[in-house]
């Protein structure tokens, strides 16, 4: 009777443990997701921020260029 107890007792320890070290892994997976999706996002917005620093440069040069193709038309018309 005693050895039956004992085996029940050590079944629903390692039974225990399983889940424990079960929970442990879904917390880890969720935990490497979270920093994926942060990653990921983190991405997206410096490729956001270069592409608009990006494109206000490649719009300020132009209007630069610009002004200057028609200051210098305007001077040779005169």
């Amino acid at each position: 009777m005693i050895i039956i107890i004992i085996i029940v007792v050590a079944v629903i320890i390692i039974i225990i443990i399983i889940i424990i070290i079960i929970i442990i892994i879904i917390i880890i997976i969720i935990i490497i997701i979270i920093i994926i999706i942060i990653i990921i996002i983190i991405i997206i917005i410096t490729q956001s921020s270069l592409a608009a620093a990006l494109s206000s440069t490649s719009s300020s040069a132009a209007a630069a260029a610009a002004s200057s193709t028609s200051s210098s038309t305007s001077s040779s018309s005169s």
